[in-house]
Order: C-alpha cells, then structure tokens, then sequence
C-alpha cells in the first residue's frame, strides 16, 4: 500500500528535476553560443583592420620599381620600414621585398634589413605564396605570431614585391576574449593548430603560452600546470580541454553536461574552429555556476517529496495503530492485573474519594487478614502526619516513610519495619476541593534490610578502628626506628656516617608523619595536604634547628590519595634538608617557602624554594650524584609527575603532580 504513494511521489520528484535541468542547459547553451559568435565576429573585425591596413600600405609607392631596386639602399629600405611600423603601430615586425627575385628567395630576405619593435622576437615568414592572407606562424618555441602578407602590383599587374605584416595576437586576442564571458567563472580563448594559445589565461596567468606535444590536430594537448615556485600543481597532466581538442579536428558544438578544463573544475561551453585563420575559439564558464539557479527550485522540490513520503508514511502508521489499540488495551489491563496479584510488594489503590478500592495478597499479608487497618487513604494519611510531622500529599507527588509497626498475630510479637510509598495522582478540579482520582500504597517489608545495614555499619566502625590503630602502631614502630637510628648514630664518630644516619631518620620521619596523619584525620583513604605537609615541614626545622632560617607555608586544601602522600611527604622532605643544609652557610639569614597548590581540578603544584646562595650550576635530578637526588627522580617518576628547576636569587623547585581520587 505505501510502496505505490512513494514511487509515483518519486517519479515525480525525478520528472521535475530533469525537466528544470533541461530549461537551464537550453539556457546555457544560447548563451554561450552567442558570447562566443560576439567573441568570433570581434576577432574577424580585428583580422579584417589588419589586412586592410597592409593593403594600404601595398598600394603606397615609397619604393622603387623592380627595374630601379638596384639602386635602393638597406638604408633606405630600413627607412621605408620605419615608415610603415609608425603607421601601424600593432606590427610587431614588417617585412619589404622588392622585385620578383626577393619575394621567391627566403634565403636572400633573410638577410635584409629587418627592424622588429623593441623587446619582441622575430618570426620570418614564408615568401612565394599569395593564395592565403592571413595565417598563424609559430617558431616551434612557443612564440605565435599573425602574418598578413600582400603582394605589391604595378600598374600591368605584374608583380613588384610584397608586403609584410606580423602581429602579436595574443595581446589583442586576450583583450577582445576577456570581454567575452559569461558570469562570475566565464572565460573565452583562443588557440591554433599548433597547440598554443593566442590569449592569456583568465584564472592561471602564468600559463605558459604553448603546451609540450605534437600539436597534431585531435590529439589531447598534455599540459603543465606550475606556481610560482616552479611546482607541479593538480592540473599536471590534464588535456588542455574536451572543447580544445573537439575544436583541433575542425569541429564545432556545444557540451552543457559538464566536464573538467585545464584547471580541473567541471565546466560546460562552446567551440568552434575557424579553417581560414586556421584558429579555434572556445567559451566556458564553472558547471556550478552555470546551474546555481537550479538549487533552491531542487531544493523545494526534493522538500515537498520527502513531505508527501513521510505525510503517506504517517498515515499508514497512524491506521495501523488505530487497529490495533483495542488489543493492546486489553493486553496491557490483563498484564497489569497479573502483576498487581503477584508483586512481592504490598499493593492498596485507592479512588478519589480515599475509598480503598483493591490490594493484592501481599498487602493483606502485611496487614491483619480482616482488613481492619488502612482502610481508606484518610487511615494512611493520618499514619503518615504522625510519622512525618507537617506532611501532605498533593497532586502528582510522591511520599516515601517507615514506620515500625506490631503484628497483628497478637500482643508481645516482635515489630516489623514497613517501607511505604505513597503516590497520589489525577487531576484536582481548580479550587473546587476535588480530591485526587486515583492514589496507590506500595508496602515493603525491609525488617531484615535495616537489621543487616545495621549490622554493616557495626563492621565498618570496627574495622575503620582497627585501621586508625594499625596506622598509629605503625607510626610508633617508625618513631621508634628513628629513635634507634639516633642512639646509633651516637657511637658513629665519623662525620660523613653521622651525615647518613641523620638523613636515614629524616626519611622515617617523614613516613611517620603521613601515618600519623593518616589516624588523626576522618578519612582513611586520604590525609588533607595541608596539615600533611605543613607538619613534615615543621618538624624538618625543629630537627635542624635553624635559628636563622625562617618557614613559611602556604597549603590549599586538597585530599591526597594515600598512594600520592608518602612520595610527596619524602620528595618535601629530600627538597628543605637540601635547601637548610646548603642554601644557608655561616648562619646566613633566609626564609624557606613550601606552597602546595591546585592548579586545575586534576593537578597540583609542590613548590619548594629559598633566598640562599643558591646551587651553583644547574642541578639535574637524573644525574643521580646521591641517594637524595636518586629519591627525588624516583618519587618524581613514580608520581607521573614534571620536575622543573629555576635559579636566581636562591633556589625554586616546581613540582607539577597529577591529583587522583
């Protein structure tokens, strides 16, 4: 049934688009054919001035008869050249042959005067041959000149020499083709037998004017597209165009399907192929601008049959919900009453009036087998201001409380924990004092719930105890190391052992710290950085007892992971026992700064720096020339974390580490 609706709207879709499309090629192909016949005719009009003005020039008796050429001097010949280029001034070159003899000996005209304008190359033309005019003369280099040659007659018509004219088409073709396009993108060119072009590129001017090839008619011209870095561009490789080529065999047409020119954009255009000036001229204009005014008549189109598709689509879906809605109606009462009798919650609806309507098994199990309690919504109402002080049920809400209530077996049974939601809904007729339509009472008995959470929560604070107390033996254990470490050192007497010892107990010091920390704090499974840092900091002073050194310390409060805190605390620690034992000599006065700062939700910063003399190169923590510098890279590593270090007035040390929950 849909099926047929969407392919007549389809065909139709396909119908109107291909007739618009055939509209605008018509279109097109008019237009284009009348810029390139504007275009045809100015390049004739040009060509015709030329020839008329070398005629003129034929007839002109500035020099002598063949029998008098003798006695016409180079001088003088160079002279009647110059004449004749300041009459015409588009002449790039002109050749003068006197008499029979010159006109025939190429060889012989070769070596007469020749005065080209300056800059420009010289192409000498054929001699002998009168049967064409005008023709188009190439040096093989990629030089195209346009060659008039007249013959000059006496007054018997016999043949007194010749006249010769050559122009550069380019310049004049490229002017007369720039006026002849079509939009934005058209552009006309022209072009011999000889693949090269007699007008300048509208969207590449550094074309360069021939392209490599044969310049056999019907051949496809190769072309080399370059910027101006010398490079390669997309269009290497690409014939020069379908119209080009077409026009080449002495062709003339039209293409308003589109195909890719020389710059590899789809185009369509004209072209046709002049056999007297043995020439091609070509128009085309971009196939995407040729078209645009197709788009949004496209676009309306494709709308309303997407239209029509979904209007047929909603309509055969709205027919087959419509049939089936009494089954599923019946269906969905028949699931809800065999879930209402078999949910393991108690289950009691009540109608608008508070009346109790129904209740499945559950709830009468919960309750006394005669019904006596919760009767009606005023009795679970009622229950529920005592429990919860202040409370009232609206419309389209929610309410869920427990209440420990006796059983019904008798008297001295144990009580039983009921959760109850109450959910009321329906429609309250503006102030009229309508009650709800319809409430339901979802019952619950969660007695052995709340036993076992009651349980749980005993477990936790027993276990959470025995953790504070293992962290506050293991900080005795690491109090009672450091002590052992100090006695030792006692009955060390060399200086460098006594050195070793004290850092020995530093570090224990520092581990000490964080469980200390760690039992003292409320969270087991993170210490507060401050507290944290400020105390291994603190105690590092008192141990050293620098008199002359003051602490400041600037925390902001971030939780550590207690995976981050011992790293760190022994990263603090390794950082000030290098600044107090070095920064500071001959009791110099100084402050140590410790910050430990967030710098984005999941970063910090530890930074650790002095005003003392500072180191006195630069320090690098992977060269590892101690124990202390050998810690600090490890921990650094261990922590995923950046170590930087600037110099100065004293020391500064950044620590950038990534925060973990």
């Amino acid at each position: 049934m849909l099926v047929p609706f969407v392919a007549v709207l389809w065909g139709l879709d396909r119908i109107g688009v291909r007739e618009s499309i055939d509209a605008q090629e018509e279109q097109i192909r008019s237009s284009l054919q009348t810029v390139l016949s504007v275009s045809h005719e100015a390049m004739l009009g040009w060509v015709s001035t030329q020839v008329g003005m070398a005629r003129i020039e034929a007839a002109r008796a500035d020099f002598p008869r063949p029998d008098t050429a003798g006695s016409f001097s180079d001088s003088d010949r160079a002279r009647a050249i110059r004449a004749i280029m300041g009459r015409n001034p588009a002449a790039d070159t002109v050749f003068l042959a006197l008499g029979p003899d010159e006109v025939n000996k190429e060889e012989y005209t070769r070596c007469r005067p020749v005065v080209p304008r300056g800059g420009r190359r010289v192409i000498v033309p054929p001699h002998g041959d009168f049967h064409r005019v005008v023709h188009i003369e190439s040096d093989g280099g990629g030089v195209c000149r346009l060659v008039v040659r007249v013959p000059v007659t006496g007054e018997g018509g016999e043949l007194n020499g010749s006249v010769t004219l050559v122009f550069d088409p380019h310049r004049a073709f490229s002017s007369l083709t720039m006026l002849g396009r079509i939009g934005a993108t058209g552009e006309t060119y022209a072009f011999d037998a000889g693949a090269t072009l007699l007008s300048a590129s509208r969207f590449v001017p550094e074309l360069p004017p021939e392209f490599p090839g044969d310049g056999e008619r019907g051949r496809l011209i190769p072309i080399r597209l370059e910027d101006v870095m010398g490079r390669a561009g997309d269009g290497a490789g690409r014939p020069l165009t379908l119209m080009a080529v077409s026009a080449l065999r002495g062709e003339a047409g039209y293409d308003t399907e589109g195909y890719r020119d020389y710059r590899g954009v789809p185009v369509v255009g004209a072209w046709l192929w002049n056999s007297d000036l043995d020439l091609g001229l070509a128009t085309e204009m971009d196939h995407s601008e040729a078209f645009a005014p197709l788009r949004v008549p496209h676009l309306a189109i494709h709308v309303l049959t997407a239209t029509g598709i979904l209007a047929c689509v909603f309509l055969v879906l709205l027919i087959a919900r419509l049939r089936g809605q009494r089954e599923r109606v019946v269906s969905s009462e028949r699931r809800f009453r065999r879930l209402f009798d078999t949910a393991p919650v108690g289950v009691s609806l009540f109608d608008g009036e508070g009346g109790l309507v129904s209740r499945n098994g559950a709830a009468v199990e919960m309750f006394d087998p005669a019904g006596s309690r919760w009767e009606s919504l005023g009795a679970v109402l009622e229950h529920l201001r005592r429990v919860i002080p202040g409370a009232t049920l609206s419309d389209d809400s929610a309410i869920r409380f427990e209440a420990e209530l006796d059983r019904a077996s008798g008297p001295g049974s144990d009580p039983v924990v009921l959760r109850t939601d109450v959910i009321a809904g329906g429609i309250r007729a503006g102030r009229s004092g309508a009650r709800q339509e319809n409430t339901i009472v979802l019952t619950q008995d969660v007695t052995a719930e709340r036993a076992a959470e009651r349980e749980l929560r005993e477990s936790l604070e027993e276990k959470k105890i025995l953790l504070k107390e293992v962290h506050h033996r293991v900080k005795n254990n690491l109090q009672v190391i450091s002590s052992l470490l100090y006695l030792q050192s006692r009955a060390v007497e060399d200086p460098r052992s006594v050195k070793m010892f004290d850092e020995a107990r530093e570090r224990v010091h520092a581990m000490a710290m964080f469980h200390e920390t760690l039992y003292r704090g409320d969270s087991l499974a993170h210490v507060q950085a401050g507290q944290y840092v400020s105390g291994i900091a603190e105690g590092l002073m008192r141990s050293h007892v620098p008199l002359h050194v003051e602490l400041v310390t600037e925390c902001d409060p971030i939780d550590l992971h207690i995976d981050q805190a011992v790293p760190i605390g022994l990263i603090l620690n390794e950082l000030m026992t290098n600044s107090l034992k070095h920064g500071f000599p001959d009791d110099r006065r100084g402050e140590i700064r410790v910050e430990f700062a967030r710098e984005s939700p999941d970063s910090a910063r530890l930074t650790v720096s002095d005003d003392g003399v500072g180191m006195p190169g630069e320090w690098d923590p992977e060269r590892r020339d101690g124990l202390g510098t050998t810690l600090v890279s490890g921990l650094v590593r261990q922590l995923d974390a950046t170590l930087s270090v600037s110099g100065g007035e004293g020391t500064r040390i950044d620590i950038r580490i990534p925060i973990t929950d």
